[in-house]
């Protein structure tokens, strides 16, 4: 099977509660989920403004973000080489990590595409991702938005995790095929031109990401 790339939204469940709190556990987590893909596994955290061009070809593959135009909301993107390999972190993450987490969290949307971790821009400490029902081109809409992106049409469904989980695990929205096609774009973003989130608009979404941690 392909490599794939997965992307998590939750939002705290205390809104109050700073998210730094949360940074030894993310960390964890990352690097269980990092010992399942190729590379080793050693987190970071955001230390300010840094240049994404100070990662090497094979970093961060894994990492946590804050949704910074919709308060209290953290986003996960995730890749791993195959579908094998993400369902065997993901029984281990969950047998060790859900029930702390989900004290912390609650769960979103989940989005999972067939395009290799390593083709997206997210080596820099910034991120935009997109979710909408067309699919987009490569370039950025300009307001900070970085020209080269990359996306692909959300599988999560057709996995066997998805088909198993229902509808609110997935977030995903009837069509005519009963599950509506929804296109999940990334793009590499410089901090500025944001907007704030306001739920769909014309059959998009946008997320704004500042970076927590990353292995």
């Amino acid at each position: 099977m392909p490599p794939l790339t997965k992307f998590w939204l939750c939002t705290l469940k205390d809104k109050s509660q700073n998210v730094s709190t949360l940074t030894p556990l993310l960390s964890k987590i990352l690097e269980l989920c990092a010992s399942f893909s190729n590379q080793a596994p050693k987190s970071s955290t955001t230390t300010g403004d840094e240049s994404e061009h100070n990662a090497g070809p094979h970093s961060q593959s894994h990492a946590f973000y804050t949704v910074t135009n919709l308060p209290g909301h953290l986003l996960m993107i995730t890749g791993y080489p195959s579908q094998e390999l993400n369902d065997a972190a993901d029984s281990a993450y969950a047998a060790k990590f859900l029930p702390r987490l989900f004290e912390r969290v609650q769960h979103v949307w989940l989005r999972q595409i067939e395009v290799d971790v390593s083709e997206l821009p997210v080596r820099g400490e910034r991120v935009v991702v997109s979710v909408s029902s067309a699919e987009e081109e490569g370039s950025g809409s300009g307001n900070g938005v970085g020209e080269e992106g990359k996306g692909g049409w959300d599988v999560w469904k057709r996995t066997r995790q998805g088909s198993e989980g229902g509808d609110g695990v997935q977030g995903a929205r009837k069509g005519e095929d009963g599950l509506e096609k929804v296109w999940v774009h990334v793009n590499s973003w410089n901090g500025e031109g944001q907007r704030q989130q306001d739920g769909d608009q014309e059959g998009r979404s946008v997320f704004y990401l500042q970076k927590i941690v990353g292995v």
